[in-house]
């Protein structure tokens, strides 16, 4: 079944069904895929990644990190870790830390993650269940603080004025560098 987004688990070997835990494997993917075929001067391969970044992009939005959740009164969460072709869970294959669960829809964070910033109102939210009071000072915390900056202006001004304190803790597949680079695009 096409869902407008990737599948993490092809073969269904759930009784749940097929699985995606990181949305935004699939969006980059698509983006990699355009750059690429962009570099090749393959335009019709251009076309159609670009179609496919476009749509898994939506996809994220709508099923992860802004979804419409007012039919399930008895889910209090945020945001979807995992979605599954029968449920939805708040949790990761990796860690049952409340930032994992939204990190790793937004990993890696490129360019090319525009989507990101789709629902500015449910970026907070995330946020603020994924770290509490604003604790980025943990795994993930630099990731986390990037993605705070989406909420808007405002945010994104907390944000630069708390990055430099998390110097010592920056992902390996981070950099202060970007970091600051990102949140300054939203400032």
């Amino acid at each position: 079944m096409y869902a407008s987004h990737a599948w993490a688990s092809g073969t269904s070997p759930f009784a749940d069904g097929n699985n995606q835990e990181s949305s935004a494997e699939g969006v980059n993917a698509w983006a990699g895929l355009a750059l690429w075929a962009r570099a090749r001067g393959n335009a019709g391969l251009e076309s159609q990644a670009t179609w496919m970044h476009a749509l898994e992009s939506q996809a994220a939005a709508a099923y992860w990190l802004a979804p419409d959740l007012s039919a399930f009164s008895g889910f209090e969460h945020k945001i979807i870790g995992i979605g599954w072709g029968a449920k939805r869970d708040y949790a990761t294959w990796f860690s049952a830390e409340p930032v994992a669960a939204l990190m790793i829809q937004v990993l890696p964070a490129s360019p090319s993650a525009g989507y990101l910033a789709a629902s500015p109102d449910k970026v907070q939210a995330a946020v603020t269940e994924a770290v509490g009071s604003g604790d980025y000072n943990k795994t993930y915390g630099d990731y986390c603080l990037l993605y705070s900056s989406f909420a808007g202006k405002a945010a994104a001004a907390k944000a630069l004025e708390v990055a430099p304190s998390l110097a010592g803790i920056i992902d390996d597949g981070l950099s202060m560098s970007y970091l600051l680079a990102s949140v300054m695009t939203r400032v």
